[in-house]
């Protein structure tokens, strides 16, 4: 029973219309009440992430297909906990801007409202397997910093390179 409601977590990270990301939460907050769970706090409340656009640099267009996996992940600059928020898509989706917050945690001990900069990393894999191959492509950025989301700022983050 718990998968849909992480499943409706991380949906609510992709949605851009606030009335439907709210109106999404609020389900969840009543399928909580009715499993007998504490309902958590509205992403409003939490309100620290990332937006983040991602693209895929035209030099390396030939080199993936339109259904392998994309992974887009906030990291803690140290590198020494888990993904701090990770949504996974489909290259077809691209170019595309999500939201990387509370909601799209793996863990409630690693969450991107815990750290104030993060390291983004977007991995695209032909496999779909989380941990990278050689040929898979990714692209990077350093020292992202985690505050209020803002519909006007977003960190940019390139598909430009390929894993050795």
């Amino acid at each position: 029973m718990k998968r849909p409601l992480t499943a409706g977590r991380r949906a609510v990270a992709n949605i851009e219309d606030p009335e439907t990301a709210e109106s999404l939460r609020d389900g969840i907050r009543v399928a909580q009440e009715r499993m007998g769970v504490t309902p958590e706090a509205p992403a409003a409340a939490q309100g620290q992430g990332v937006r983040v656009n991602v693209s895929l640099d035209e030099a390396l267009v030939d080199n993936v297909s339109d259904d392998a996996t994309g992974f887009i992940s906030a990291r803690d600059i140290e590198g020494e906990l888990p993904p701090l928020a990770v949504i996974r898509t489909q290259v077809s989706e691209r170019p595309m801007t999500v939201v990387l917050d509370d909601t799209a945690a793996m863990s409630p001990q690693a969450q991107i409202s815990q750290v104030r900069e993060a390291r983004l990393v977007v991995r695209v894999s032909e496999s779909g397997q989380a941990t990278p191959p050689p040929g898979d492509l990714f692209g990077d950025l350093e020292s992202v910093s985690v505050g209020a989301i803002s519909e006007d700022d977003a960190a940019n983050v390139v598909i430009n390179r390929v894993f050795e």
